[in-house]
């Protein structure tokens, strides 16, 4: 028997409120980086390398309806990831702000099939993600918002800070083993079927006249004599 449970998880993505992670570009193998490690306003969102750095370290805080704030771990960590002046349209800049909790700083991670994440943006409606812009490789690439498609500058990886991957679909499960008796076998076959019973005739005697048959010399029995 086998019981699943989804202990200290807030949805299916695997994810935790007040962990420290570190998000990488799954086409690039670069990192979600705020510019200078700048604690600011409207400060720049790209991709860098990693490393044991606040500007590639973010924790996650519910928002609600399977959103989260991505708070960045920059100066008091006030900031949070936002899509700058709340636009929706192709090539909109990716930044940090104050959280003031707006649907431009609302972001759900949803899991691919291959361990990654597509990162929507609530105020495009889903429509849109997160991205690294041209589907550069190169360090210092923008990061932007732009409409769903399947490049791969669109998915990310979620690493805790020792550097392994978060699991999508991170579900705690808990395994019951129990051994059953084994079914009782007998080497005779059953059966609720009382089988006929043999009748043995008996070429001894008749009753009804005294013959023994074979007894060819009348002594009431076969032996050698008879044969």
């Amino acid at each position: 028997q086998t019981t699943a449970s989804t202990q200290g998880t807030p949805d299916t993505s695997g994810l935790r409120e007040g962990v420290t992670y570190r998000i990488k570009n799954a086409n690039s193998g670069l990192y979600l980086d705020v510019v200078n490690g700048e604690a600011a306003n409207s400060a720049n969102v790209q991709q860098w390398t990693g490393g044991d750095r606040d500007a590639v370290s973010w924790q996650l805080k519910s928002a609600g309806d399977g959103y989260y704030y991505v708070v960045s771990q920059v100066g008091d960590k006030s900031y949070t990831l936002d899509v700058s002046a709340k636009k929706t349209e192709n090539g909109t800049n990716v930044e940090i702000y104050t959280m003031k909790e707006g649907e431009n700083q609302k972001f759900k991670f949803v899991p691919n099939s291959d361990g990654t994440f597509k990162i929507p943006t609530k105020i495009s409606g889903d429509k849109s993600c997160v991205e690294v812009a041209d589907g550069s490789k190169e360090q210092g690439a923008n990061v932007q918002q732009w409409e769903v498609n399947n490049a791969s500058c669109q998915n990310w990886y979620v690493e805790n800070t020792d550097g392994s991957i978060v699991t999508p679909q991170g579900t705690v499960v808990t395994t019951t083993v129990t051994t059953a008796a084994p079914p009782v076998t007998s080497a005779t076959p059953q059966s609720s079927v009382v089988p006929p019973v043999t009748s043995v005739t008996s070429t001894t005697a008749n009753n009804q006249t005294g013959i023994v048959y074979g007894d060819l010399d009348s002594s009431n029995s076969v032996d050698l004599t008879d044969l």
